[in-house]
């Protein structure tokens, strides 16, 4: 076939878009117009997902989790975990100078009471190392008081829920007092230094008083060098096993130790919560797929059957069907060819935005659901790959279907439609 043929196919869709802009406008603006709000809501979905992942695990279980294993234990202390966990077998400097960790810290778990001089309250006691726990210090925004990252032993750290129902403001004093197995309490006065409110998780958090990691050691009847747990933090989570078996590896010669991602065993809470929240936002996206769908189909199939007179002629003139379907094809590929681009770069475009300045969550619903006051989204080369083939598809299926449906009969016929 000759090189003028080809250029024809081009040539000719090209003018007769231009003949009609209106028409080619409208239609290419519904593609536009549906890749935005497909891609954006998948965007919004990845940012939820990661913000409530990274917020969560920080708060609660770490990326990955270095315990010992049910059953197994030293028998000390007031733990409410498996056992106490040796840091001479589970070292945070050692663990941080795996690659792909960021950090690493110990945590004490206990189960004990907090009360004022009037009420008291079952809560769960975490200490903590505040100058390290970077994402928890992120999820905890200071209601009262200073931040957590300045816990100090002799200081408690509770949340808004609870020092309203013990009457407490920053500055008073607590009493926290936890049992030992050996049947006696442990009960200590501690200064309110921070009253919290949880960005994320606050069915969880708001049970939860955090002391400094020493202050809990001791009042859980801990030796120095002794914890509930490790947490180890990670900088990509698409890296989490790698660095989860690298843990393993280290730790091979330790007896009765387990090492859990945040995806395992009893923290399987936190995926079913981010699961939960990604796929209302999955659900979105499939219905703003189908709402563009549907109206991308009609306007593309109205406009190919608004061209019966134009297509008649060229039939009467001697042009095939089969050149005209070629013909209506060349120009649906390059008008989706162009709406494609146009809608990619400005979703792309858009999100680059929205993920430096941040989407701001204007209530406390939205707070909880953007772990933070702020929603950062981002895009994947795989959640723009599926909406730019299937809309263009159906745009394709729909000019054939309206081409069919309008070139069927002789010229004259389809002159008079």
């Amino acid at each position: 076939m000759p090189f003028s043929k080809y250029a024809a196919y081009v040539k000719i869709p090209g003018r007769n878009l231009a003949r009609h802009p209106w028409r080619t406008v409208i239609t290419g603006f519904v593609t536009v117009l549906g890749l935005v709000a497909i891609l954006a809501a998948s965007a919004v979905r990845n940012g939820i997902d990661r913000q409530m992942t990274f917020s969560m695990t920080g708060s609660i279980c770490g990326d990955i989790e270095i315990a010992r294993a049910a059953g197994v234990g030293t028998g000390g202390g007031g733990t409410g975990g498996g056992g106490v966990l040796s840091l001479a077998t589970a070292s945070p400097a050692r663990l941080r100078a795996i690659h792909g960790v960021v950090y690493a810290t110990p945590r004490i778990s206990l189960t004990g009471v907090v009360a004022s001089a009037t009420a008291n309250t079952l809560v769960s006691i975490t200490g903590v190392d505040a100058a390290v726990e970077e994402r928890l210090v992120a999820n905890l925004a200071p209601a009262s008081g200073a931040s957590l990252r300045d816990l100090r032993p002799g200081q408690v750290a509770v949340s808004a829920v609870v020092a309203k129902r013990l009457g407490l403001s920053a500055g008073d004093q607590a009493f926290v007092a936890v049992g030992r197995p050996d049947g006696t309490m442990e009960r200590r006065a501690l200064d309110v230094a921070t009253i919290f409110a949880a960005r994320s998780d606050p069915g969880w958090l708001e049970r939860t008083a955090f002391l400094a990691l020493d202050e809990a050691a001791a009042l859980g009847g801990l030796a120095p060098g002794e914890a509930s747990s490790v947490l180890v933090f990670v900088d990509d989570p698409a890296h989490l096993e790698e660095v989860k078996q690298e843990v393993q590896r280290q730790l091979a010669g330790a007896a009765g130790v387990a090492v859990t991602t945040w995806k395992e065993g009893r923290f399987k809470i936190v995926q079913m919560s981010t699961s939960t929240v990604a796929a209302l936002t999955a659900v979105m996206a499939v219905v703003l797929f189908l709402m563009t769908g549907v109206v991308l189909t009609t306007t593309v199939v109205m406009a190919v059957l608004e061209r019966r007179r134009e297509m008649a002629i060229c039939a009467a003139l001697g042009l095939k069907r089969r050149g005209l379907f070629g013909l209506l094809l060349a120009e649906a590929v390059l008008l989706q060819v162009a709406a494609t681009v146009a809608g990619v770069i400005l979703t792309l475009a858009v999100v680059w935005w929205l993920g430096r300045v941040g989407i701001p969550a204007s209530s406390p619903q939205l707070v909880q659901m953007f772990a933070g006051p702020r929603l950062y989204p981002y895009l994947k080369l795989a959640d723009a790959a599926w909406p730019v083939v299937v809309l263009n598809a159906l745009a394709l299926v729909a000019t054939l279907a309206g081409a069919w449906r309008a070139t069927a009969g002789e010229p004259v016929h389809m002159f008079a439609q």
